[in-house]
């Protein structure tokens, strides 16, 4: 709905209101992207938390091995 009033200095100012129908549909967008954001965040986290679990396990494989610098 368009709304236009007249400014007590002689200029004009115009509001627009989205109708309850729009908001409703807009916050339902919202709402449904949100949702396959987190999806997809799962999805990711799972992939890595196995990766970082790997990564883990050969790190306690190695031990503690320090590296010997020959002396010159």
């Amino acid at each position: 709905m368009l709304k236009v009033e007249e400014t007590p200095f002689g200029g004009k100012s115009v509001t627009f209101t989205m109708s309850d129908d729009k908001q409703e549909k807009v916050s339902e967008r919202q709402q449904q992207k949100i949702a396959e954001h987190q999806l997809e965040r799962k999805e990711v986290r799972r992939a890595a938390s196995k990766l970082s679990r790997s990564l883990d396990r050969k790190r306690a494989q190695r031990g503690t091995k320090t590296l010997k610098v020959p002396a010159l």
